[in-house]
Formats: C-alpha cells, structure tokens, sequence
C-alpha cells in the first residue's frame, strides 16, 4: 500500500453566504433590516386597516361624520381659521380606528394614506 496523501479540495463559501455572514454580524444593518421589514409589513396590511376603520383613503370626505364618546363629530369643520379653506380638518382622534392621526385638507384619513404611501 502506498501511503502517498492526495490533497482534497476545500469546499469554501460562496459569495452570498460571505456577504450574508457579514451582514448578520453588522447590528446596524440587522436594525435596518429590522425597520425596514416593518414599514414593508405595515404597507401590506394598508388595505387592512382600510376596510377595517370603513374609509377609503383616496377619496374626500368633507362632509363625513364620524362618532366620538357618543357625539358625532364633523370629519371638516367650518372655520375660518386653520387652512384658510373655509374648513378645518379633524385633529387626531387618538382612537384605534378611522381617522387615528386625524383628516387631511381634503377630509382623508391621515393615517390610512400613510399606510399606502409607506
């Protein structure tokens, strides 16, 4: 028998698994990544919160009425004050539902816009 050492070739990594290796290491990165997944997520679930506060957030809604602690209250309220439209958009209602981050010029709710917009 001959005692002759045949060298075996190494298997190394590719350049995926090295990039990725160095990107799991960075925390910063992974942070990102992190806060990124969550704005992509809450982009997807736009529809979602949509359907489920009962607005569309492309169309105006400036003669809405929306009920808070039992009062209804104007989505736009007449003023002469605020925008200088002659109306006044809700403010945040603070309230899981329509118009959380309250209505834009138009009566929109912010925070569904917000949503779609990313």
């Amino acid at each position: 028998m001959s005692n002759v050492a045949v060298a075996m070739p190494r298997k190394t990594r590719g350049p995926w698994a090295v990039a990725f290796a160095k990107l799991a290491r960075d925390r910063a990165a992974m942070a990102s990544l992190a806060v990124f997944l969550l704005i992509v997520l809450a982009c997807v679930s736009a529809p979602l919160y949509a359907k489920w506060a009962g607005v569309d957030p492309f169309a105006s809604t400036l003669d809405a009425v929306i009920q808070i602690d039992g009062a209804d209250v104007p989505v736009m309220e007449q003023s002469t004050e605020g925008l200088g439209l002659g109306y006044t958009p809700l403010g945040p209602t603070w309230r899981l539902g329509n118009y959380f981050l309250g209505a834009d010029s138009q009566g929109r709710d912010v925070m569904a816009r917000m949503l779609y917009g990313g």
